[in-house]
């Protein structure tokens, strides 16, 4: 072979290798771009699995925090109902043992009575500045004279027995004869005494005080003053 025919063949050979190595170049860039495009889309799509899993998870974990919240202050706002309502009832059970004490005491300080004796009846007598002077009837109960307004009157007892009288009877006579009609009057017209004329014609007010149903010192006080103004009031009826 001449000598010009080796050379092109050396450089066909060279040029040869050249495309070869190019294309093996190219076709290794083009996988490795390739191959790094899949691993960017594998990498992004888990990116993406991992932040959906994360939302997802999130998501639970917000509505269990808000499911026991709920629960939590369900239970505390039953809690505290039940502790408004123990309150409740221990506040009207104290009213209620408060007002026992006190009605107690009530009726330590003001007894009540369902028969009164002689002595009882002096120690309201007495505790009204009223002087007195005690005796008994034709019947031998008690019986106390005293002065209401400037008249005299006189307190009954009735239904007596060893441990007392189960009512009163304050009286008032008058020395005057006044009219059937002015003793009416005085009926249709006032309540708490009862006017009427003896058989001489004799103007009388009396006034009675049932004891056996219950009645406090106080009652037999408020009796006793009652009578009071109304003589008062009956002797200017009568112009007495």
């Amino acid at each position: 072979m001449r000598k010009s025919s080796k050379v092109l063949a050396v450089v066909f050979l060279l040029v040869a290798g050249g495309l070869v190595f190019w294309s093996t170049m190219r076709d290794d860039a083009e996988i490795e771009a390739a191959v790094e495009a899949k691993v960017e889309q594998a990498t992004a799509d888990r990116r993406q699995e991992i932040e959906n899993e994360f939302a997802e998870r999130k998501r639970v974990l917000e509505e269990e925090y808000a499911e026991q919240k709920r629960e939590i202050e369900e239970e505390y706002a039953a809690r505290e109902r039940a502790q408004q309502d123990s309150l409740l009832q221990w506040r009207a059970g104290l009213a209620e043992r408060m007002a026992s004490l006190d009605s107690a005491r009530a009726s330590l300080e003001n007894p009540v009575y369902f028969r009164l004796t002689a002595e009882v009846v002096a120690q309201v007598l007495r505790g009204m500045g009223l002087d007195y002077e005690q005796g008994t009837d034709d019947d031998g109960d008690p019986k106390f004279e005293f002065k209401l307004a400037t008249y005299n009157v006189v307190l009954y007892f009735y239904g007596c027995e060893d441990e007392g009288c189960t009512s009163l009877r304050i009286y008032a006579g008058f020395d005057t004869t006044p009219s059937q009609d002015v003793i009416l009057e005085w009926g249709r017209n006032k309540r708490y005494a009862t006017a009427y004329l003896n058989n001489d014609g004799k103007a009388r007010l009396d006034s009675d005080l049932i004891v056996k149903g219950g009645i406090t010192l106080g009652a037999v006080e408020a009796f006793i003053l009652n009578f009071r103004d109304r003589v008062d009031e009956f002797a200017d009826h009568i112009d007495f």
